[in-house]
C-alpha cells in the first residue's frame, strides 16, 4: 500500500476557520433552514462563549420529523412514490411541515468530538476514522470552537497534492 504525504502538517492546516454554528435556544426550524440556505450538513451547537454543546445534523432533523410525522403510507410506498412521482425533478431542498418550535438541543448529538489546533494532520485522520465521524471540531486551549474539519476538507487536500 503506497503512502499519501499531506501538504498540511496539522488540524490548523486542515480546518475550516470560523464555522456556522448555533446557539442552544435556536428552533429546529431555523437551523434547517439555515443548513439549507449555507449548503451545510450540520451544525455545531454552542453556548454564549462559543464551547461546543453538540451537533445537529440533517440526519437529526430527519430523524425528528420522521418520528413525529404519521406518515399515511409505509416506507416502501413512500419510496415508490418518490421515484414515480419525482422522476422528472431534482429533490435538492430539506423539506420540512412538521417542526415546531423545538429547541435543537432537544434533538442534536450532545457529543462533541474535538481537536486542538496543533494536532498533526494523520492524528485527525486516525480520530475521524476511529470515532466514525464525518466532521471534527476544532478548538483552542479555552475550549473555544474556531474550525471545522470535515472529510470534505480532507479530500480536497489530497486532491491538491495530486491523488
Amino acid at each position: 500500500m503506497s503512502t499519501v504525504q499531506l501538504a498540511v502538517t496539522s488540524a490548523k492546516d486542515l480546518m475550516t476557520p470560523a464555522p456556522i454554528s448555533v446557539r442552544a435556544f435556536v428552533t429546529v426550524k431555523e437551523a434547517a433552514a439555515l443548513m439549507v440556505d449555507m449548503g451545510i450538513g450540520a451544525l455545531a451547537v454552542v453556548d454564549g462563549e462559543n464551547h461546543p454543546l453538540g451537533v445537529i445534523s440533517q440526519t437529526d432533523i430527519v430523524r425528528y420529523d420522521r418520528e413525529k410525522t404519521d406518515y399515511p403510507f409505509s416506507v416502501s410506498e413512500f419510496y415508490e412514490r418518490v421515484v414515480l412521482d419525482s422522476s422528472d425533478k431534482m429533490l435538492g431542498e430539506l423539506h420540512m411541515e412538521n417542526v415546531d418550535a423545538t429547541p435543537v438541543t432537544d434533538i442534536m448529538t450532545p457529543v462533541v468530538y474535538s481537536v486542538t489546533p496543533n494536532i498533526s494532520a494523520g492524528d485527525v485522520i486516525r480520530k475521524m476514522l476511529e470515532k466514525r465521524v464525518h466532521r471534527l471540531f476544532v478548538v483552542d486551549d479555552m475550549g473555544v470552537l474556531i474550525g471545522v474539519i470535515s472529510t470534505f476538507d480532507i479530500l480536497r487536500h489530497l486532491e491538491e497534492v495530486g491523488v
